[in-house]
């Protein structure tokens, strides 16, 4: 449901099939709505490690021209006000999460082509410059088969991960 209402409330703000929304956000159930109700709305879901430093976030901002960018709640009104001053610069609009659940889905959503862009993740920067990789829906679903028929999944499995929920896996 939290989901649908971000898709919901992106796409009434102007989010756009392939628009990139950025997302900056700890491991917690709010990063999953956020970044699977940005490709409910036809969006490019750009997570950002919460922990990265100012220009590394500014320069994501601008690398990916960024259309939206999604804060928790809990955000300072510190780092949203200089969020908000960067993406001026390109016209992004910046929201706090429960802002985003203020509207009730009630038009339908685009359905995504398999070779449409999913997410938009950056390298670490560790060599350079962090770099943005696309991921399309067709790379997601092969790589989950790869792993289901590596592991030999079934139905009745459960997969715990300890990695942050922005990692590269």
């Amino acid at each position: 449901r939290q989901t649908n209402r971000v898709g919901a409330f992106l796409r009434r703000n102007g989010v756009a099939e392939g628009d990139r929304v950025v997302i900056i956000f700890p491991n917690g159930p709010e990063f999953f709505s956020a970044f699977y109700g940005i490709q409910r709305a036809g969006g490019v879901s750009v997570p950002i490690f919460p922990g990265s430093g100012d220009a590394r976030v500014l320069s994501i901002f601008a690398s990916c021209a960024a259309k939206a960018i999604i804060v928790p709640s809990d955000t300072s009104d510190e780092t949203f006000t200089k969020y908000r001053e960067a993406l001026q610069a390109f016209g992004g609009a910046l929201y706090r999460y429960d802002e985003c659940l203020t509207v009730d889905p009630d038009a339908p959503f685009p359905t995504p082509e398999p070779d449409d862009i999913a997410f938009l993740q950056y390298t670490s920067g560790s060599t350079g410059a962090s770099k943005g990789v696309t991921l399309s829906h067709r790379n997601l679903v092969a790589n989950l088969r790869q792993m289901v028929s590596a592991t030999q999944m079934t139905r009745d499995d459960v997969l715990v991960s300890w990695l942050p929920v922005y990692h590269d896996l």
